[in-house]
C-alpha cells in the first residue's frame, strides 16, 4: 500500500523473527527487529528500520542457493536451501524451503504464488514442524509478504507421498 502525503501507517506490537544473511555481515550476523508501540512511518528513522527489515525478509530469497526437491507434482515446485541448514539438536536440523505454485493460491482472501519457510526436522523420528512461513505475491518468495505466521508449532509426521514427505526426505539426507 502506497503512502502518500498525510497517510500514517501503523504498525502495533509486531515482531520480526528469523536470521537473514547480508554480504556486508559476518556470516553469523543477525538482524532481529521488535516493535512494541505504535510506530507512524512520517518519522524518518522508523521508516529506515522498516524498510531495513523488509530488506532482510527477501534477503533470503535473494540470496539463498535454492535447489529443486524431487516432488513430483504439476501444482507445487518445492526447493531447499542446504545453505541455511543449521543442527538443532541430536539428529535434528532447521532448513529454509519454498513452495512455488503454478497458479495463483489464496490465503486470508489475498492471492500468492510462493511460501517461504523455514522447518525443523527430528530425521531420527522423520518428523518436522513449521517455525516461520510466510506467503509471497510473485514465484520463489521474491515480492511483498502477502502474510507471515511464526512458530513453532507441534511436531508432525508427514503422510506417504505427500510435499511434506518429500521436504523431510530431503532435509534428511545428507
Amino acid at each position: 500500500m502506497p503512502l502518500g502525503k498525510g497517510k500514517t501507517l501503523i504498525i502495533k506490537n509486531a515482531r520480526l523473527l528469523g536470521s537473514c544473511a547480508f554480504p556486508a555481515l559476518d556470516d553469523d550476523a543477525v538482524i532481529l527487529l521488535q516493535i512494541d508501540r505504535p510506530i507512524k512511518l512520517r518519522d524518518k528513522t522508523m521508516k529506515k528500520i522498516i524498510l531495513l527489515a523488509a530488506l532482510a525478509l527477501n534477503t533470503v530469497a535473494a540470496h539463498a542457493e535454492w535447489t529443486k526437491i524431487d516432488y513430483s507434482s504439476n501444482e507445487v515446485t518445492l526447493y531447499i536451501d542446504r545453505s541455511t541448514s543449521e543442527k538443532s539438536g541430536p539428529k535434528m536440523v532447521l532448513l529454509w524451503h519454498i513452495a512455488d505454485y503454478a497458479t495463483p493460491q489464496e490465503i486470508q482472501g489475498k492471492a500468492f504464488k510462493s511460501i517461504k519457510f523455514r522447518q525443523e526436522y527430528n530425521c531420527d523420528k522423520r518428523l518436522f514442524r513449521d517455525m516461520l512461513r510466510s506467503w509471497h505475491k510473485e514465484a520463489m518468495g521474491n515480492s511483498i509478504t502477502v502474510t507471515w505466521t511464526h512458530g513453532p508449532w507441534g511436531w508432525t509426521a508427514p503422510e506417504a507421498g505427500s510435499a511434506d514427505e518429500a521436504l523431510v526426505r530431503a532435509a534428511c539426507s545428507k
